[in-house]
């Protein structure tokens, strides 16, 4: 919540009622043929009443209080509340909108407005300015006079969907998809100790506990399951493109919520790095580390520089074994050439999904009846697009890849169901 005094006025502007008394002046003077003198004495009372609301609206007190959340996920909806304290009299109060926000309503009469807000674009953002119009005591003059209250909003990824989404993919399949397996092996975290079997590692043997029981004993290890997962973040010239009024970026990022927020129900570690031309943000895995992802790359913005894959994937080329996924679009050829030069270098030591937003308004070009020639060519090329790409998708398959090229409502299901069969390879 937050206060802020006025911090500018506006133009006054006479009323309706003072325009009607200036009329009814004239029309008395013209009917009942009065003197001038009385003409002027009745103009220059209603100027010194407009006057007297212009001194007061000028000097009234005005001080605006908004009740508003620090962060908001994107495409979710929260109440807030305007309020208004001033000595005069509240005509009509505004709240001016913001391209990243949706305000409904965005305006009332009375010192309170009550709206819901909704987070259309992801990033920071300062609240709009609040306008309220006042009303002297004699109603002859309005004024607008503008304030602004301190505070910032955060439009994130919707992370609280992601884990509910996670939560309802787990409990909807027996034993959990991706959750943590339990195997006695070779590995690096002691479990217990037992008797020696003939098929045991002797390295394995536990002298100590050998000696005090008299018989051979043996450390039995857990097999370490729980994998790193590394978010590579594309938000390069192909990630602007907008879709379904959100850009590619937008629903990559909704991938990686859903892919980090799998992560921490597994209990595995997971971190982020986005790229363009260079390496712009780069989180390592840590634990639980689903939020701190969030909010590393929330503010992303994507901008007409060619990506730098190479770099990229060097940077996380040489980790342990982890598992790898790739926020970017392959639907451009020139940038698709090299990504495919690159991901052997990722592909040779990890275990790599690739995540790619089909736009579902072409995927349906080419597929009606032509009308004319020119729907002969258009469709001609989309079948060409089409099988170009299906080419593509198989050479990145047959590195190993899983590719996942989903329209927006379902790459985030699409994304769960990868990583828990990365995950169920890890076990077997």
């Amino acid at each position: 919540m937050g206060s802020r005094r006025e911090s500018g006025s506006l133009t006054p502007r006479p009323t309706t009622w003072c325009v009607a008394l200036l009329l009814l002046i004239a029309a008395f003077t013209v009917v009942v043929h009065a003197r001038p003198v009385l003409t002027l004495c009745l103009v220059g009372a209603l100027l010194g009443a407009f006057l007297v609301d212009l001194w007061i609206l000028t000097h009234a007190t005005v001080s605006f209080t908004r009740s508003a959340p620090t962060s908001l996920p994107r495409g979710t909806a929260r109440d807030v509340e305007v309020s208004l304290v001033t000595t005069a009299r509240v005509v009509r109060l505004r709240h001016v909108g913001h391209p990243n926000i949706s305000l409904a309503p965005s305006e009332s009469s009375g010192n309170t407005l009550s709206m819901v807000v909704t987070g259309v674009r992801r990033g920071r953002m300062s609240w709009g300015p609040c306008v309220a119009r006042l009303a002297g005591p004699l109603s002859l003059c309005t004024m607008d006079r503008r304030g602004s209250v301190p505070g910032e909003l955060q439009i994130i990824p919707d992370l609280p969907r992601a884990r509910r989404l996670v939560l309802q993919r787990r409990l909807g399949r027996a034993g959990g998809e991706v959750a943590t397996a339990r195997r006695r092996g070779i590995g690096t975290e002691f479990e217990t100790i037992r008797d020696y079997d003939d098929n045991d590692d002797v390295r394995h043997i536990n002298w100590m506990a050998t000696s005090r029981a008299n018989r051979p004993m043996t450390n039995v290890y857990r097999v370490d399951e729980n994998r790193d997962l590394i978010c590579l973040v594309d938000a390069g010239r192909v990630m602007a493109t907008t879709l379904a009024n959100a850009t590619r970026l937008d629903g990559a990022l909704d991938a990686v919520c859903a892919l980090a927020a799998a992560a921490d129900d597994a209990g595995d570690r997971v971190g982020v790095l986005a790229f363009r031309d260079t390496i712009l943000r780069s989180m390592p895995p840590r634990h639980r580390g689903a939020r701190e992802v969030v909010e590393t790359i929330f503010d992303l913005d994507a901008e007409e520089v060619e990506s730098n894959y190479t770099r990229a994937f060097t940077a996380v080329a040489t980790r342990k074994r982890s598992i790898v996924a790739i926020a970017t679009d392959i639907g451009d050829t020139a940038a698709s050439r090299e990504l495919l030069d690159a991901l052997p270098v990722l592909a040779a030591r990890h275990a790599v999904i690739l995540v790619s937003q089909r736009d579902d308004e072409l995927t349906g070009v080419g597929r009606e009846a032509p009308r004319d020639y020119a729907d002969v060519v258009r469709a001609s090329l989309r079948l060409e697009e089409d099988a170009a790409h299906a080419r593509l998708v198989s050479r990145i398959r047959m590195m190993g890849v899983i590719v996942i090229d989903a329209p927006a409502d379902r790459i985030a299901g699409e994304c769960l169901r990868a990583y828990a069969t990365m995950k169920s390879r890890a076990v077997a």
